[in-house]
């Protein structure tokens, strides 16, 4: 790396280094927002770029409660957007929060009507499939089959979402075949008239 492009990395770095140090509750109560413009919009970078920064600005979160309230707060996004690759973003930040308290991971559970029809999304699934492992570090039994149940649940749904996803797929193909072959069969038809005689031509 280019020792002016190093610079330019490290100024932001030192910035949320330092406000950090200052006041943590400030990068935590901004994080729903950051993540929503660094994923859609004008501004959105790469997801390759935007798991770097994610990561990094998620390490910041160290606290029980802020991790409960990010939970719901980043779960509550999924209602207001349609883009799948904002639904990717949401879930990877979502797998980055340190699941260290029984609370945040019911939050999560709770909040499962937010996210539910997007688990067919492969990405999607797969960042609450490594949610749960963090989960099975609990010692305490009634957490593992807490975490079991949800699995199970999660699991149903990413299998009748991507059934759902197959179907519309393949109805629209449908539709669209019968489409073109309409279109193909009334252009043949109308040539097939311009070609034949009149047979009401009136002969003098």
């Amino acid at each position: 790396m280019r020792p002016c492009c190093s610079r330019c990395t490290r100024a932001p770095q030192l910035f949320f280094y330092e406000l950090n140090e200052k006041d943590n509750s400030s990068i935590y109560n901004h994080l729903p927002d950051i993540v929503s413009s660094l994923s859609v919009g004008e501004n959105a970078l790469s997801e390759e770029a935007f798991a770097r920064v994610a990561k990094f600005l998620f390490d910041f979160v160290k606290k029980d409660k802020q991790t409960e309230n990010l939970v719901e707060r980043l779960c509550q996004r999924f209602k207001q957007t349609e883009d799948p690759r904002h639904w990717r973003d949401l879930a990877y930040c979502l797998s980055l929060l340190p699941y260290t308290s029984e609370k945040s991971i019911k939050r999560l559970v709770d909040s499962l009507p937010l996210y539910q029809d997007k688990l067919h999304e492969p990405a999607v699934y797969a960042a609450f499939e490594e949610i749960l492992a963090k989960t099975r570090k609990f010692p305490k039994p009634e957490i593992k089959a807490f975490a079991d149940e949800f699995e199970a649940k999660l699991a149903a749904l990413h299998n009748v979402g991507v059934e759902n996803e197959a179907a519309v797929a393949k109805a629209a193909a449908a539709t669209k075949k019968a489409a073109a072959k309409g279109r193909g069969g009334k252009k043949a038809k109308s040539v097939g008239f311009a070609d034949e005689p009149d047979v009401f031509e009136v002969v003098a």
